[in-house]
């Protein structure tokens, strides 16, 4: 069990907004915010699920979370054995940590979370990077190198997607690869330096960002298949991302996050004011990331050259459920020269 004293960082009263929830899970290891009164009684959660319920509304961050928070939390009792907390968490497969009460007053006094009761968590989706792009908004950096192998704290950014995936349970990782894809295959070998398995497909013509997916067509694979462009960075957990497509039965989930646009100048207006001095718009943009049910790749017929948009839009048309699942975590797209020396001071 891990103690109260130890998850202080992790305790918000009823009176915070969500914008502090948010800035709890994304720095805390333990991804809850527990939401307790004066008394360090537990009055509800957030995890990553309930947050990302309340960030696709407007204007979410000065929400009170008393008005947000589950109320319906998962806990155990501190002198339950482990046999009862294990079957509690078989019960609810879905739940990875449970609040430890103390059975006669109520109090919080820690919390448990489910990977203590697995010597090794392993997750069978197969994994597609998309690393083919040449990256002429990055020449001359690129004229030698592809985009995913550009160096941010003396690794390429493609490893530090690798690291993600490994920590949170990836073990089958495919990377489509055509644009010098020599650097990609010889760095990083069969995935064995790194525990785990890499394939790679050679893109003989440029295939677009959705056109790889045919290599994956025979396999007949069992589970959802997660895609990702290589030239991106997030902290987001992808383990979060498959459990959200899963419990939410979508066919095709797509990752978004917002983009703040700053016009340079002011906005006439005749409205509240005649001038609005270089306003801000948030718009919900595409964050390179999916994840795709298996059967849904029998709907790309030939090895040819197919976007993501054309694709996805395709299947939607066809009444299938794709569900948005919105980033709160850093996520970075090193497509110019600016958003690279950005990511260089954060990537780790």
């Amino acid at each position: 069990m891990i103690k109260v004293n130890k998850i202080k960082k992790n305790l918000l009263k009823k009176d915070s907004i969500i914008k502090n929830v948010i800035d709890i899970l994304n720095k805390e290891e333990n991804k809850i915010c527990i939401i307790v009164n004066s008394q360090n009684v537990p009055q509800g959660i957030f995890t990553d699920e309930d947050i990302r319920r309340i960030i696709i509304k407007k204007n979410y961050n000065n929400i009170k979370v008393v008005s947000s928070y589950n109320k319906k939390f998962k806990y155990c009792f501190s002198d339950d054995d482990e046999i009862s907390i294990n079957k509690i968490f078989r019960k609810y497969s879905w739940v990875n940590i449970l609040l430890v009460i103390n059975r006669k007053n109520r109090k919080l006094e820690g919390i448990i979370d489910k990977d203590i009761f697995k010597s090794k968590i392993t997750i069978e989706n197969e994994v597609l990077i998309l690393a083919g792009g040449l990256g002429e908004r990055l020449k001359p950096l690129t004229n030698f190198l592809p985009k995913p192998m550009l160096n941010f704290s003396g690794r390429p950014l493609l490893e530090s997607t690798i690291y993600s995936l490994k920590s949170s349970g990836f073990k089958n990782i495919n990377i489509s690869v055509n644009y010098q894809s020599s650097k990609i295959i010889d760095y990083f070998g069969d995935g064995s330096n790194y525990n785990i398995l890499i394939k790679y497909f050679k893109e003989k013509k440029k295939l677009g960002t959705a056109g790889p997916l045919y290599f994956l067509k025979n396999k007949k694979l069992p589970k959802s298949i997660l895609v990702i462009n290589g030239d991106i960075y997030t902290s987001l957990n992808y383990k979060n991302l498959i459990k959200f497509h899963e419990s939410k039965k979508n066919d095709i989930t797509v990752c978004c996050h917002d983009f703040v646009y700053k016009l340079q100048y002011g906005l006439i207006e005749k409205k509240k004011k005649l001038i609005n001095e270089k306003p801000e718009t948030t718009f919900l943009i595409n964050s390179g990331i999916y994840v795709f049910n298996s059967n849904l790749l029998k709907h790309i017929k030939k090895k040819q050259y197919l976007n993501m948009d054309e694709l996805v839009n395709k299947i939607y048309a066809m009444k299938k459920k794709v569900g948005i699942f919105k980033i709160h975590e850093d996520i970075l797209d090193i497509g110019t020269f600016s958003a690279y020396e950005y990511a260089k001071n954060i990537v780790k």
